[in-house]
């Protein structure tokens, strides 16, 4: 496994030069990649020089979000799967394999086999498209009770649920993005983790749980640094990982107000410090080291 600097969701909203000084400052072994600015970087300045400012400062690139919103109505949809191409292919030449999205867990006008029929067809166009350009995407079962409450048809919100989804997908490039709050607050088992296997993980976040309130109760945008309640179970949850055979990308994903409230250079110092941190707690170490700068060059 390895650590990337995920910028979009800690969030840290500075000029990727400065992403990338603090990420080598804080230990972290990759950045993620902002598509649409490196596409326009790319028509000024071609893939070396992308691939330079990574080198220089010893990173590797990390996973990408899906550049659209695989929900939106089909002309959105379209449009996106246009453009599609350019943003696997510019991946593809940065060494980036990784591409997540998410599975919104209901739908207020789609039933639950009308959804399921939506995404197989949206997403075997998606991964065609990833595939042509050796890439994958993992999608990440959203967890929390709270979101169903009002709506009318619930939908896939847990790892077992996801892994019928991904069946009926039926691509192989297509997998899981493992995140240890949906995990929890979707009364996720060690069970469930254990027979997982390495092919089927994608991209993981890490973080922790609000104390003092039920697993039901807990919000989808309320989450802490890895480790700071100790609700979740990150060893178990990292050391089934390590030992599934996981190599991917790791990154923090809070959600705090208080933790946005700080400066973008301490907001990342103390995601890195949660981050290995939690591995060390697990008896393991980050393994991106060795593949640093050589992955990219």
């Amino acid at each position: 496994m390895f650590s990337t600097l995920a910028p979009n969701v800690l969030p840290v909203r500075v000029p990727l030069t400065r992403q990338l000084e603090l990420a080598q400052a804080n230990g972290f072994d990759a950045v993620d990649l902002p598509v649409a600015h490196l596409l326009s970087m790319r028509r000024k300045s071609g893939v070396s020089e992308i691939k330079q400012m990574f080198s220089r400062h010893g990173l590797r690139c990390g996973g990408w979000q899906l550049p659209f919103n695989q929900e939106a109505d089909q002309a959105e949809f379209l449009a996106g799967l246009r453009g599609l191409p350019r943003a696997a292919e510019l991946a593809k030449a940065l060494g980036s394999s990784w591409c997540f999205s998410w599975i919104e867990p209901f739908s207020d006008e789609l039933t639950f086999s009308e959804n399921t029929a939506r995404y197989v067809e949206r997403m075997r166009l998606i991964a065609d498209v990833l595939g042509e350009n050796d890439c994958r995407i993992g999608l990440e079962a959203i967890g929390p009770k709270t979101l169903l409450v009002g709506r009318r048809h619930p939908f896939v919100h847990t790892i077992p649920g996801a892994l019928e989804l991904l069946s009926a997908i039926d691509r192989p490039n297509v997998g899981l993005l493992l995140d240890s709050f949906h995990w929890f607050t979707s009364h996720g088992s060690v069970a469930e983790l254990s027979a997982l296997n390495a092919s089927q993980v994608v991209y993981v976040h890490i973080n922790d749980a609000i104390p003092g309130i039920g697993i039901d109760e807990q919000l989808d945008g309320v989450r802490l640094l890895p480790g700071a309640s100790g609700v979740i179970d990150l060893v178990t949850f990292l050391k089934v990982l390590d030992g599934i055979g996981y190599d991917g990308p790791v990154a923090v994903e809070p959600f705090s107000a208080e933790l946005a409230a700080t400066p973008p250079a301490e907001r990342v110092r103390l995601a890195a410090e949660s981050l290995h941190a939690s591995f060390a707690a697990a008896g393991l170490s980050l393994k991106g080291d060795a593949h640093r700068a050589d992955s990219i060059r």
